[in-house]
């Protein structure tokens, strides 16, 4: 008999943990790293291929990392205990989905949480998809100091020839395939290139961008910025994209685009009114033309500035995989 009730009692030692009692007020403490090791449906677990990662503060503020090797957030905010254990995230942009975990407002689900273990899910998700993490060292802060040159872009088919990348450049860098393999997240960000001192390529990106396309939905941006004073570096890895613009061409890009406008309009709403006579009610055919060739030539002038000055891309490699016309990063000394 006593050994039946001390059964029962682990039973249900393990029951209240499994349901979050562990949640708030035990000796476990979420704050610290955790890195998503899978999902789990309907009894199936299935190893997750992103090491996607949650950090906690003890202070009350969050990162969720889309990707440990990517070594950026792609949600901030701050977390609390809510109701019946639940773990409630506020992001930073509320208007914004989270990209990571379909969160309720009532909170998270806790099943589990000890000093080494978190499940998490959705309390409005059914059947539920829980989420399990592991508690990881957190992400090393290493600053290494950046070599300096002239940053330029090498034809991968004509060594040699190079690109200059002025310094007020606008780099805008994406990796069209996905965080990883097979993935709809896309990440798009805007910086300048630079070079490590242990040969490692970053682009020092002040600006993120998300693109999710859930499957069989429509296409939701995510758009993260950083803080003032902010900034993140970003691995330059080979098939991503890196596009090259200037406040010089975005200037002759406007330009160009008010001379076709300005031209547009006076030959589709100018010259027929210019060619009404008023007075006897006839039409002035040569008024007309005259006015309507004037929008015309206005519009041959500026289409040319609007197609020069559009900014190139550039897919960049590391030359291993033989592709012509791909690009690398490459530094001169000044």
């Amino acid at each position: 008999m006593r050994t039946l009730w001390q059964i029962g009692l682990l039973c249900a030692a393990w029951f209240l943990s499994s349901e979050g009692a562990l949640a708030q007020g035990g000796t476990a403490s979420i704050a610290g790293s955790w890195e998503l090791l899978g999902t789990e449906f309907r009894g199936k677990f299935s190893s997750a291929d992103a090491r996607e990662r949650l950090v906690f503060s003890s202070s009350g503020s969050y990162r969720i990392y889309a990707g440990g090797q990517l070594g950026m957030p792609a949600e901030t905010g701050v977390w609390r205990w809510g109701n019946e254990g639940r773990l409630v995230l506020s992001s930073d942009q509320p208007d914004l989905a989270s990209i990571n975990l379909l969160r309720p407002n009532d909170g998270l689900l806790v099943r589990t949480l000890t000093d080494s273990i978190l499940v998490l899910a959705a309390s409005g998700a059914t059947p539920t998809l829980w989420k399990h993490y592991r508690r990881v060292a957190a992400l090393p802060a290493v600053t290494m100091p950046e070599a300096q040159g002239s940053l330029g872009l090498e034809r991968l088919d004509r060594p040699g020839r190079v690109k200059r990348i002025r310094p007020d450049a606008i780099c805008v860098l994406s990796n069209p395939r996905g965080v990883r393999q097979g993935d709809t997240l896309v990440m798009r960000c805007t910086g300048l290139p630079v070079l490590l001192s242990d040969g490692r390529w970053m682009l020092r990106a002040s600006e993120l961008y998300f693109e999710y396309a859930p499957p069989g939905g429509a296409t939701l941006m995510v758009t993260r910025c950083a803080r003032p004073g902010e900034e993140w570096d970003i691995p330059v890895q080979p098939g991503m994209v890196l596009r090259c613009d200037s406040p010089v061409r975005q200037a002759l890009r406007n330009s160009g685009w008010t001379i076709m406008t300005t031209g547009l309009l006076v030959a589709l709403v100018a010259a027929p009114l210019a060619g009404i006579g008023y007075g006897g009610g006839s039409f002035r055919v040569p008024r007309y033309e005259a006015t309507a060739g004037a929008g015309l030539a206005a519009v041959a002038v500026g289409l040319p500035f609007v197609i020069a000055a559009q900014p190139r891309s550039f897919v960049l490699d590391t030359g291993s995989s033989g592709k012509k016309r791909s690009r690398r990063l490459v530094l001169r000394p000044d």
